[in-house]
């Protein structure tokens, strides 16, 4: 099964885990009763960055800033 998750919110670009998946391009993420093996691509375009990080602030709103 192939499925795309674009994520990485801006806490993550300087969080250990983050720098090492995209160093090894490879992981393994298990949530919700999904375990999958993963390949990790960084995004440089602009409007999915922009779509992903309004969805983050839509999201997370509630919570206020930092």
């Amino acid at each position: 099964m192939a499925t795309t998750c674009t994520c990485a919110p801006p806490t993550a670009l300087a969080a250990p885990w983050y720098r090492r998946a995209l160093a090894q391009r490879q992981g393994h993420i298990g949530a919700s009763g999904i375990d999958a093996d993963v390949t990790f691509t960084p995004v440089d375009d602009a409007a999915i960055n922009d779509r992903v990080d309004a969805g983050y602030r839509t999201k997370y709103r509630r919570y206020g800033a930092g």
